[in-house]
């Protein structure tokens, strides 16, 4: 997830943002409005590639142990 999240900030134009608040716009204004909506897709992305990680490791603590071993 970190690495994905690095990615997508690296890539983050910080011009739309600095453009919006010449424009008037406050800093958390711009922020939801500029950044945000920018960031959304990296945070999907991170988030689908921790879930896959995630229920793989359950499947196979599940098929290795025949259900009962206990998963945190």
């Amino acid at each position: 997830m970190v690495l994905v999240m690095a990615s997508t900030f690296s890539r983050s134009q910080l011009e739309l943002e600095h453009q919006a608040r010449t424009l008037g716009a406050g800093p958390v204004r711009a922020f939801l409005t500029v950044g945000l909506p920018s960031a959304v897709p990296g945070m999907l992305t991170g988030a689908l590639f921790v879930f896959l990680i995630s229920w793989s490791q359950y499947a196979l603590t599940v098929l290795i142990g025949g259900g009962r071993v206990l998963t945190l």
